[in-house]
């Protein structure tokens, strides 16, 4: 297995020979000896070696040996991108570094039967998602990295609708309502929903030629305010995901903003009060509006160098099918992009599914992102939690992010 920062090797399947030939009886000779490479999250390394050792029995024709190693969807695009011959021979990655994993040369196309079956199978968002123009670069597996809100029932009750409500009644009870608003994948939230938009137009190199962000305009001054009365509200704490795990594990979170991957563990710790909803509306300025969130997609991606291009396809083609998605569903809970496996009563009835499928109506998709968007929305977020944004200055501070996530085409 290769060694990059990030990722490491979590133990191989083993092949399914000691000698790397065929049993003595067989008469079809010595079978091809293939060694692998497969990245995913830690959370999902026994699941990728169960997927593995499934592979390798459906193809008993060469001895697999499959290196599952550790390397999260979001880390993908840094590690890969280091070293594209050193990285993992098939890896999974959030969907919008494709741009960025393309013009670094690591990520190979589909083509062929292989492509067809992805548009025939997938959701055709989740195929977009995967694709620069009509050229397809992944097999999407899931079409649930998005987020919307989790929260104790038997303390909320049907006060979910409006965030000004929510936490009001999160104050009187001294409880809190809790997201992360330095994390840019949930500061956008108010922006998207306010009415603010991004694109990004690339040159024939894929490198960003031009970028269009109004996140500063009279919504954006919006979005501003309603981030800076929810970070000042006693009813509000900020908080990531084990934050929002012990929160509710003490019982002194009982709303919260993540995704269907804490889904788990949070029906555990809520038990017979465990629900979800789409995202709440928030009210400002005498505005209301509906919180937004982003509707992204994983993507299993396959290394052009692989020394067994054809065996990579082959096994991210497997390991992205409808029985995997549905193993996958099963095993973490994460929805699948394949049309068929969506549309079955399990994964309709699961509470986080059915939460971010309703938040999708108001998503935006999570495509072609400015490559400074994150940093910059990162930087405006931790300023509002530390006070440093005022409504005196509110208005220079969004200008200078919009100044910085523009500056990308610049730099490009």
């Amino acid at each position: 297995a290769f060694a990059l920062v990030g990722c490491g090797n979590g133990g191989g399947t083993g092949s399914s020979s000691e000698n790397g030939t065929s049993n003595p009886s067989s008469n079809t000779g010595p079978k091809e000896n293939v060694e692998l490479t497969l990245w995913g999250p830690s959370a999902h390394n026994d699941l990728l070696k169960d997927m593995a050792e499934r592979f390798k029995q459906a193809n008993p024709d060469k001895n697999y040996t499959i290196n599952v190693g550790v390397c999260g969807e979001a880390d993908a695009k840094g590690n890969v991108t280091k070293d594209v011959e050193a990285a993992a021979d098939v890896y999974g990655f959030a969907n919008d570094q494709l741009v960025d994993l393309v013009r670094a040369g690591g990520l190979a196309q589909v083509g062929g039967a292989y492509k067809q079956d992805v548009i025939n199978s997938n959701m055709p968002t989740s195929v977009t998602a995967a694709s620069i123009g009509d050229k397809l670069y992944g097999y999407p597996y899931a079409a649930d990295n998005g987020y919307f809100m989790y929260y104790n029932k038997a303390v909320l009750g049907n006060t979910t609708g409006n965030l000004n409500d929510i936490l009001d009644l999160c104050a009187a009870q001294g409880k809190k309502f809790t997201m992360s608003i330095v994390d840019a994948f949930y500061t956008a939230s108010f922006f998207l929903g306010a009415g603010c938009s991004f694109n990004v137009e690339y040159d024939e190199n894929l490198y960003e030629k031009t970028i269009e962000c109004n996140f500063d305009n009279a919504d954006g001054l919006v979005a501003g305010k309603a981030m800076m009365y929810l970070n000042g509200h006693a009813g509000f704490r900020n908080g990531k995901d084990a934050d929002i795990l012990a929160g509710f594990q003490d019982g002194s979170v009982v709303a919260a903003v993540s995704g269907t991957w804490n889904g788990p563990a949070i029906r555990e710790k809520l038990g017979d009060n465990y629900a979800a909803v789409k995202l709440p509306t928030i009210t400002v300025d005498g505005r209301t509006f509906q919180m937004g969130s982003f509707d992204g997609f994983k993507i299993m991606g396959v290394n052009p160098t692989s020394a067994h291009l054809a065996d990579a396809h082959k096994l991210a083609a497997f390991i992205t099918s409808e029985s995997m998605q549905l193993l996958r569903f099963e095993s973490q809970e994460i929805g699948p992009s394949n049309i068929n496996a969506a549309a079955t009563e399990q994964v309709k009835n699961n509470v986080a599914v059915a939460a971010v499928t309703a938040q999708r109506e108001f998503a935006t998709p999570q495509v072609s992102v400015p490559s400074n968007f994150w940093t910059s929305l990162e930087a405006f977020g931790t300023e509002v939690n530390s006070g440093k944004v005022t409504e005196s200055n509110l208005q220079i501070k969004l200008s200078t992010m919009v100044q910085l996530i523009k500056s990308a085409a610049a730099i490009s």
